[in-house]
């Protein structure tokens, strides 16, 4: 689609091995980080003394390790993402179309969270569970000060 405004984009650059005689130095390095989850396991109850935290610490870090991280970070920027197309593209009836696309997979991102933290929910007591209910509760408990702080000690890897 045509812009008529600068638009930015990440990259990430994904490599392929360069062959065996690099593997023993490739594998040091990704045992490494593998010991370092069992790290992060121990940062999830580590970081704050408040228990009501652990349940809550424990689902963001399978959430953010697993391939729904790409929704949920879609979440955290919708309004960006959104202005940002806004801002970027000629309002066309294909962009129309294609606007009409993005909110249809807003709403399908936002089911499935809800749905997420549904199962979340349930294994945690179920109704006496304070895990988020909500999409909009659990944006606002992972950009308060204590979950931030958390997140900035959790390891993520890549792939």
């Amino acid at each position: 689609m045509p812009a008529f405004q600068p638009r930015y984009a990440l990259t990430t650059w994904l490599y392929h091995s360069p062959g065996p005689r690099f593997k023993a130095e490739s594998d040091a390095f990704y045992h490494c980080h593998h010991r370092s989850r069992a790290a992060n396991a121990a940062a999830v109850g580590r970081v704050s003394s408040n228990k009501e935290n652990v349940p809550f610490r424990s689902m963001v870090t399978k959430l953010l390790r697993s391939p729904f991280r790409r929704h949920l970070l879609k979440s955290m920027y919708e309004q960006e993402w959104t202005q940002s197309l806004r801002d970027s593209h000629v309002h066309t009836e294909a962009f129309g179309q294609y606007m009409a696309t993005h909110e249809h997979e807003l709403q399908v991102i936002e089911a499935a969270t809800i749905q997420v933290l549904d199962t979340f929910r349930a294994k945690d007591g179920g109704k006496t569970s304070r895990l988020p209910r909500t999409k909009e509760e659990l944006m606002h408990r992972l950009t308060d000060k204590d979950s931030q702080k958390f997140l900035q000690s959790l390891q993520l890897h890549w792939f």
